[in-house]
This record gives C-alpha cells, sequence and structure tokens, in this order.
C-alpha cells in the first residue's frame, strides 16, 4: 500500500492515508484515513489512534466483522507495545 501524510502537527500529532492497498486487504479496503495524536499528561504521554477504513463496494458488508477484529487486534498489538515501552522507561 501506499501511505502519504497529509498533515503534520509537531508535537500534537499527524494524519495521513493510506490507498494501492495490495494482498489479502485489497478484496476488502479501497483506502484508510488514520491520525495519531499525542497529548502530555501527568503519567506520560497518551496517545490516540484513530482511522477511518473505506470498504471496497462488494466487501460493505464484511466490515462490522472486519471492524471487531482489527480493533482487538489494535488494541492486543498497542497493549504489548505499552508494556515494553513502559519497561525501557522504567527505573531499574
Amino acid at each position: 500500500m501506499v501511505e502519504t501524510l497529509t498533515e503534520v502537527d509537531p508535537p500534537n500529532g499527524f494524519s495521513y492515508h493510506l490507498d494501492q492497498v495490495h494482498g489479502p486487504m485489497r478484496a476488502l479496503i479501497a483506502s484508510v484515513e488514520g491520525r495519531w495524536m499525542f497529548e502530555s499528561g501527568s503519567f506520560g504521554t497518551k496517545i490516540t489512534w484513530t482511522w477511518i477504513a473505506t470498504p471496497r463496494a462488494a466487501a460493505r458488508w464484511l466490515m462490522p466483522a472486519f471492524a471487531r477484529l482489527w480493533t482487538g487486534y489494535a488494541n492486543k498489538t498497542l497493549g504489548h507495545l505499552e508494556k515494553i515501552l513502559a519497561a525501557k522507561v522504567s527505573p531499574s
């Protein structure tokens, strides 16, 4: 796929557009609009990732299942990443 940055707003976040999807996702997804946002807090940086997937016309009916699977994948992956990062910054 091709990822194009559409907005860069340091240090607050950035937005992107994905298209030209290949591989297994090609049958489902035409494009994705995404945004990462960073917010300072008392316990570190809060990161929010949002996305809007535009399905291919023939795959619209599959999107509710895709959304559940993708959300589960993202939560698991980002939770794992959070543990790795927390371990790297924790005092030994």
